[in-house]
């Protein structure tokens, strides 16, 4: 057996440590391997974001932080890196938000996911 995930985290910042908790909940929790996937609203590395606001080192580590407390592995990508931008040619912002996160015990029943 094995646990799926599927988050979509909240845009406002001050919103984001309520979802970093229940995802270390669920570490305590559950000895299965698990993963999760989807928008969470943060990016891992600072090269994940171009234009647009202040760059938010504080939750980029807490990010990161989670994903280390959890023991979850950062799955990486294939294609355009950049998967949300504004739509504005001019003041161009685009992040990389969406990503999937995964126990290594996971990927080895899965391992061409």
């Amino acid at each position: 057996m094995e646990i799926y995930g599927f988050l979509w985290e909240n845009p406002a910042r001050s919103s984001r440590n309520s979802s970093w908790e229940q995802l270390r909940r669920l570490k305590d929790i559950s000895s299965l391997p698990w993963c999760v996937a989807g928008d969470f609203n943060s990016i891992f590395y600072i090269h994940e974001k171009m234009g647009g606001r202040d760059f938010d080192f504080n939750g980029m580590r807490n990010f990161r932080n989670v994903a280390s407390d959890c023991l979850l592995t950062n799955f990486g990508y294939v294609g355009e890196m950049m998967i949300w931008n504004n739509g504005h040619e001019e003041d161009m912002n685009a992040e990389r938000l969406d990503r999937v996160l995964y126990f290594v015990e996971w990927l080895g029943l899965f391992p061409f996911a």
